[in-house]
């Protein structure tokens, strides 16, 4: 009740701040437009969004319910982490769209946007990450520190989203949904079958974060499809990630040493 009230309150302010009158219009070029582009695009989210029933059912049904909270609490703190990414992502399929006819504007720009993201999020997961040991237990409780070990899976997989997002874009822009939805299902596919194999080997739930990690294996593809044909450019990214990614392995590094990350 609480969704729905809150969308008709957002169409409300819309018409409000729009001061143009709702009225009912069919133009069928435009439906068709919208029907084809829509159903590849709808698609190509579903298939991705497959990946939350992976928690609760591989996890869940290996582990038990405690190790889906474990998951479920790193998945849902990288996703606060990442907000900025979450937000600039869909603005640069706007952005983009406004210069798809320029090949070299384009390919300056995804780049620009790669390195943008990762400094955008960079700074919070891997300083959270950094400070997880100590801080989760202490706000919520020791039975919570396993959450900690799962965390830095869940940033790495926030490095590449924030990276890589400007390709999805782009796929996007130059409408090849199609193509999105094609990665995002061989993306499901490995992450479940690599995470039911760490699952079981490790039998700890760091065990779907290494299926997280393995399944990224197929950015490669989402590379030869895009980056590589644009000449984007990766080399400033490095490093930056030189500098965010040693502190994400603070968990599993004691103090003193843990300082050298």
């Amino acid at each position: 009740v609480a969704y729905v009230g809150s969308q008709l309150a957002m169409l409300a302010g819309g018409l409000f701040a729009a001061r143009r009158p709702l009225r009912p219009v069919v133009d069928m070029a435009c439906l068709r437009e919208l029907a084809r582009y829509g159903t590849s695009f709808t698609t190509a989210a579903v298939v991705l969004e497959l990946r939350v029933l992976i928690n609760p059912f591989l996890v869940g049904g290996t582990l038990g319910a405690a190790a889906v909270g474990y998951v479920a609490l790193a998945i849902r703190i990288g996703d606060m982490l990442r907000f900025v990414v979450n937000a600039t992502y869909r603005v640069s399929v706007s952005a983009l769209a406004k210069i798809a006819d320029d090949a070299e504007r384009l390919r300056r720009s995804a780049s620009e946007g790669m390195l943008l993201q990762l400094l955008a999020v960079g700074p919070f997961l891997a300083g959270f990450a950094f400070v997880a040991d100590p801080l989760v237990p202490a706000a919520l409780g020791d039975e919570w520190s396993p959450t900690t070990e799962v965390f830095p899976f869940i940033a790495v997989g926030g490095f590449v989203f924030a990276i890589f997002s400007m390709q999805f874009a782009l796929l996007y822009v130059l409408g090849r949904p199609g193509a999105v939805a094609r990665y995002n299902a061989v993306h499901v596919v490995l992450f479940v079958a690599a995470a039911a194999v760490a699952l079981r080997v490790l039998d700890d739930p760091i065990g779907y974060g290494v299926g997280e990690v393995v399944s990224y294996l197929t950015l490669v593809s989402l590379h030869l499809s895009i980056g590589r044909p644009l000449q984007l450019q990766y080399a400033r990214l490095g490093p930056w990630l030189i500098g965010f990614l040693p502190p994400l392995a603070a968990p599993f590094v004691p103090m003193p040493w843990r300082l050298l990350l």
